[in-house]
């Protein structure tokens, strides 16, 4: 089958670049020949991470029959995406976000302290493993890992050119030991400082904090705001191993489910101390 399936003749309106408007069924990793595939994402890590993001949703979802039809369609799309990242965000953010929502039960907090007490008796071991799955993950693909590291050094070494407002565009195309990859890509807070400097830095970091912060809070009595906390922890995960300025249209549902989640009044637990006078003592 082919490759490219078809190109949307909007991209001649808006020529806003033909990359984002062509349907790629599939593709060949760098350095190697091992097939990616894309689908409806531009490249292959990109629908890895839509996989990931709808994975999660369907998990809130409570007709059972949609939610297995949404689990098992999430992981095939992580699956044929053959993104190392896809592959090991979905265990961190799920063990992630269920502990933080959980946090203020003691079960948890007994439980994290045992896990704590053995991680130092066994901390050798457990810095070990940690150094030999990077290092696994690394030798994967090292083509594609040596030229992702590069456009980061790249990127922060040229942003002292321009430390406050950036460059104001990607340098495109890269030089050759960055397989012509745009500087400025495949890492959103290296992207930011070099194109938007500190500035934009600053501009994207602010709402990520003040956002995960309340949504944190509302997760702890909320469904809604726990979906879209995962969405927040895996789109953040994925932002230092791709640009993710411009993929907000394909990952916009879970920026729907944020918004409602914001919007969502949660219920606090009543108790006597929010009781009139009379009423307590009655």
């Amino acid at each position: 089958m082919p490759a490219h399936l078809y190109s949307s003749p909007i991209e001649r309106l808006i020529q806003n670049g033909e990359l984002f408007y062509n349907v790629n069924l599939y593709g060949s990793d760098y350095g190697t020949n091992n097939v990616r595939l894309f689908l409806f994402a531009p490249w292959a890590p990109a629908l890895g991470l839509i996989g990931n993001i709808y994975f999660f949703l369907a998990l809130e979802e409570p007709n059972k029959k949609w939610r297995w039809i949404g689990i098992v369609s999430s992981l095939a799309m992580s699956i044929v995406s053959v993104s190392r990242l896809s592959f090991i965000a979905l265990p961190i953010v799920f063990t992630s976000v269920l502990l933080l929502t959980k946090i203020t039960k003691p079960t948890t907090q007994i439980a994290l302290g045992f896990v704590s007490f053995l991680a130092g008796i066994f901390s050798t071991a457990v810095v070990s493993a940690i150094k030999d799955t990077k290092e696994a993950f690394y030798n994967a693909r090292p083509d594609s890992s040596r030229v992702h590291e590069a456009l980061g050094v790249i990127a922060l070494e040229k942003w002292k050119e321009a430390p406050i407002w950036g460059h104001g565009f990607r340098e495109a195309p890269g030089p050759k030991v960055l397989a012509e990859m745009p500087i400025g890509s495949h890492h959103t807070w290296f992207g930011l400082l070099f194109v938007k400097g500190i500035v934009g830095f600053i501009a994207f970091l602010v709402p990520i904090l003040l956002s995960f912060i309340v949504l944190l809070i509302k997760a702890q009595k909320s469904t809604t705001a726990r979906g879209a906390l995962y969405f927040l922890v895996t789109l953040l995960l994925f932002t230092f191993n791709d640009s993710q300025e411009a993929l907000g249209y394909l990952y916009y549902p879970g920026l729907i489910i944020m918004g409602i989640a914001f919007k969502e009044e949660v219920q606090l637990p009543k108790s006597s101390l929010n009781k009139k006078p009379e009423a307590a003592y009655t």
